[in-house]
């Protein structure tokens, strides 16, 4: 199949699954802290379907206070869920862009370069992090497969979450 055939059946299958969607559920504050979880209105539509990208991953593909690593030609995100749902965050630590590695929910990431620690949410813990990690719009195709916007009008608050 071509490119172009890719591109046009992930526009599609991203364009059905989101022409539905006019919430998605939101927890506040970080995960397995008890916190109580909200409704969170987002726009409903991925602006730039070209870059939203499919995971691969299922809800069910990712265990509870785990991130699970997915790294593409375009770049490399975790999906992670803790007790409010699952959510998307970019793998670059913002000090110099390095993937960071997840090391446990009560742990978080850190960065293999210069040693910057992040919570499970993504909240930067340590220098030389100057900033958390970005988080990404997350929904699912009808075939249940997470697709994730990783454009920057896909970026989302970090207590957004998708319920699952």
């Amino acid at each position: 199949m071509s490119d172009i055939d890719n591109d046009r059946r992930r526009f599609c299958q991203a364009a059905l699954a989101l022409a539905g969607t006019a919430l998605i559920p939101a927890c506040g504050g970080s995960g397995g802290s008890g916190a109580q979880c909200k409704m969170a209105p987002v726009s409903s539509e991925i602006t730039n379907q070209a870059r939203a990208i499919s995971t691969g991953l299922m809800a069910d593909d990712i265990p509870m206070n785990a991130a699970v690593a997915r790294m593409t030609s375009q770049i490399n995100i975790f999906v992670a869920r803790d007790d409010c749902g699952l959510y998307a965050m970019d793998a670059g630590c913002t000090h110099l862009g390095t993937n960071v590695n997840f090391v446990s929910a009560k742990d978080g990431f850190q960065c293999p370069l210069h040693g910057a620690k992040y919570d499970f949410n993504g909240e930067n813990q340590t220098a030389p992090a100057p900033s958390p990690l970005k988080h990404y719009a997350i929904s699912t195709l009808p075939s249940g497969e997470l697709l994730v916007d990783v454009t920057p009008e896909g970026v989302v608050d970090a207590d957004v979450r998708l319920k699952g």
